[in-house]
C-alpha cells in the first residue's frame, strides 16, 4: 500500500499522483531481499547471488523481494514519454499467482512478444518487451505496468499483458485496462453538474436554464507533492430565442404592428434587432417593434426576415404576411322608390386580391327581400313607408376582410294612383218629366 511512481508516477494507498527523482528498481529490491536473507543465514556471501541478470529466483526469494518492493519508490524518468496502466484482474486464480507471473517477468532477460496470428513475422520484428517496460507491479488489487516510449516507438499494452499473462500456454484471463495520467486535475469550486476528469483534465458541463451569467471555476492539478490551482469564471450565455408568432394577414391602407419578443434568462443581456429583409416601407425599431402601412400595389403575401442577438448568439425568424385589400363597392343604389312599385338593386363589388366575396344583409326595411346569391334586393313600398328608409349590406371575402354598404332611400306616394270612388248608390227609380241626377266622391 506504499508504493509510489515519483516524476509523474502513480500512486500512494489513496491513489495520490507522486514525483520524485528517488530511483528504486525491482532489481534493487531483490538484492535486498538477498541481503536479508544472508544476513538471517550467517552473513554476507552465504548463499546464491539472487540480484545477479539471468540468476532465476527461488518462489520464497520472489515473494520476500516483493514485499520489500512494496513499500518502495519507482522512478519515472521521462513523463512525457511514460504511459501508466492500471490493469484489473478478474481471475481469482490469476490474483493468488500474481507473484509467480511477476517472478517469471522479472526472472527473464529479455521478453519477445509473438503474435500467435502471425508468429513467423513477430520473429522477425523481435520487439523486446522489457525494453520498453520501466516497471510492473501488484499493489491496491491491481496489476500496475508503466512501458516508455523510445526514438518513437513503444508497444502496445495488450502485446505485454499477452506475454506477461503467458497466453501462448493458455487462456489469457479477463481483465480491465485503464490508463492513469501522473497527475490528478481536482474541481474545488465549480457550478452545479460541472465534472472534470481527473486523469485528463477535461472539464464536462451543460448548464440549465437557471445557471446563466457568470460562475467562478477553481481547478487544481496535483502530483502528490506539489500542486497548482487555477481560478478563472465562465460566462453562462442563454441564447436569445423569438418566441412570438408573425401574423398572417394586413389589410391595405392600415397600420401594420408586430412586436417581436424575446426569450433570453441573461440579466445584462444586450438585445440588438435588425430587419434583414422586407417589404417597401417596413421599419422596424430598436426594441423589436415592426411598423408598416400596406399599399394597395403591396396586396397579396409578402416575405419579411427578421434576427435578434446579444452578441453571442442570433435566432432568425422568418415571416410571410397577406396583405388583403377589403371588397370595394362599385354599384349604386336608387335613392328613390315609390309606393306600391317595385324598386330593385343589386349589389356589385371588386376584389383586387381575387377573393371569392359572400353577401349579407344586416338592415332592411319592412317586407324588402335580399337575395344572398345573387345579391339583389327586391321590395315594394307600402303607403306607410313614404319617407327615408334605411339599409345595410355587407361583403366579406375569403379573408375575412369586409366592407359595410350602408345607404337610404326616399319612398313618395305615386300621384297617379289617385281614383274615382261611387261613395253612395245610385236611385233605381225615376220619373217621366223629372230630371235624374247623381254624384259619385272621390277618394285617394
Amino acid at each position: 500500500m506504499g508504493r509510489r511512481i515519483r516524476e509523474g508516477g502513480i500512486t500512494n494507498e489513496k491513489g495520490t499522483i507522486m514525483a520524485n527523482n528517488y530511483t528504486k528498481t525491482m532489481r534493487d529490491a531483490l538484492n535486498e531481499a538477498r541481503d536479508y536473507r544472508d544476513t538471517a543465514e550467517g552473513g554476507p556471501g552465504s548463499g546464491p547471488q539472487v540480484g545477479n541478470p539471468g540468476k532465476k529466483y527461488s518462489t520464497s526469494q520472489i515473494k520476500k523481494a516483493l514485499a520489500m518492493y512494496r513499500d518502495k519508490v519507482v522512478k519515472v524518468k521521462d513523463v512525457s514519454n511514460t504511459k501508466i496502466y492500471s490493469i484489473n484482474i478478474s481471475d481469482d486464480v490469476v490474483i493468488q499467482n500474481i507473484d509467480r507471473f511477476l517472478g517469471d517477468w522479472y526472472n527473464a532477460n529479455e521478453v519477445y512478444y509473438i503474435n500467435p496470428k502471425y508468429p513467423a513475422d513477430t520473429l522477425v520484428s523481435r520487439v523486446n518487451l522489457k525494453r520498453y517496460v520501466q516497471s510492473v507491479f501488484y499493489e491496491d488489487n491491481r496489476l500496475w505496468v508503466i512501458t516508455s516510449t523510445i526514438n518513437g516507438r513503444t508497444i502496445k499494452i495488450k502485446d505485454f499483458l499477452w506475454e506477461f499473462f503467458q497466453g501462448n500456454k493458455g487462456k489469457p484471463p479477463r481483465i480491465l485496462v485503464e490508463r492513469v495520467n501522473p497527475v490528478r486535475f481536482t474541481l474545488t469550486d465549480f457550478p452545479e453538474g460541472m465534472e472534470v476528469d481527473e486523469s485528463l483534465g477535461a472539464i464536462k458541463w451543460t448548464p440549465k436554464k437557471s445557471q446563466t451569467d457568470m460562475h467562478t471555476i477553481s481547478v487544481m492539478v496535483s502530483d502528490g507533492y506539489t500542486k497548482d490551482e487555477q481560478i478563472y469564471e465562465v460566462y453562462s450565455n442563454h441564447l436569445p430565442t423569438i418566441i412570438s408568432n408573425t401574423p398572417r394577414m394586413a389589410l391595405v391602407g392600415e397600420l401594420f404592428k408586430y412586436q417581436v419578443r424575446v426569450e433570453d434568462l441573461n440579466e445584462s443581456a444586450n438585445l440588438k434587432y435588425t430587419l434583414i429583409k422586407g417589404p417597401h416601407g417596413m421599419q422596424l425599431d430598436k426594441s423589436g417593434k415592426i411598423l408598416w402601412v400596406p399599399k394597395a400595389a403591396q396586396i397579396n403575401y409578402n416575405d419579411f426576415e427578421v434576427s435578434v442577438t446579444d452578441g453571442y448568439g442570433t435566432d432568425i425568424q422568418t415571416g410571410k404576411i397577406f396583405i388583403n385589400n377589403p371588397p370595394s363597392i362599385i354599384s349604386t343604389p336608387k335613392p328613390v322608390g315609390l309606393t306600391g312599385h317595385t324598386w330593385r338593386y343589386k349589389l356589385t363589388t371588386e376584389d383586387l386580391n381575387g377573393d371569392r366575396v359572400t353577401y349579407s344583409a344586416v338592415r332592411l326595411p319592412k317586407f324588402a327581400k335580399f337575395d344572398r346569391r345573387t345579391a339583389t334586393i327586391e321590395w315594394t313600398p307600402r303607403k306607410n313607408q313614404d319617407g327615408v328608409n334605411d339599409f345595410i349590406l355587407m361583403a366579406v371575402d375569403e379573408h375575412g376582410a369586409t366592407t359595410t354598404h350602408d345607404f337610404q332611400v326616399h319612398v313618395f306616394y305615386d300621384p297617379s294612383a289617385k281614383q274615382l270612388v261611387n261613395s253612395g248608390w245610385p236611385l233605381m227609380l225615376t220619373f217621366v218629366g223629372v230630371v235624374f241626377a247623381w254624384g259619385a266622391g272621390q277618394m285617394n
